[in-house]
């Protein structure tokens, strides 16, 4: 097949289709479109989240609060406080210089 004539037939389709316009049907079909690929999408995603939890077991903590990582709390506390000094240092003794005056 010639393919400027297959081009031309691809033109005449496409522009006489604009009598054929039907905005109903094709709002209802983006729709069902639409709802299917949410249903499937959801349907995926249920699977995997079920399958997941089923492979895999679930984390009870067995720990008591004293039994915490007493350095891991205090490394902390003291990153805090460094902040807070640090906040207080750029209230007080640093300065800023507007370049623009």
């Amino acid at each position: 097949m010639n393919p400027l004539t297959f081009i031309k037939n691809i033109r005449t389709q496409f522009t006489s289709s604009h009598r054929d316009i039907n905005p109903f049907r094709d709002w209802f079909f983006i729709t069902i479109i639409c709802v299917v690929l949410i249903a499937v999408s959801l349907g995926v995603n249920v699977s995997f989240f079920f399958s997941i939890v089923k492979e895999q077991e679930t984390f009870v903590p067995t720990g008591t609060q004293e039994q915490t990582d007493e350095e891991t709390l205090n490394a902390t506390e003291q990153a805090f406080i460094e902040r807070t000094l640090e906040r207080e240092r750029f209230e007080t003794d640093y300065r800023f210089v507007d370049p623009s005056l």
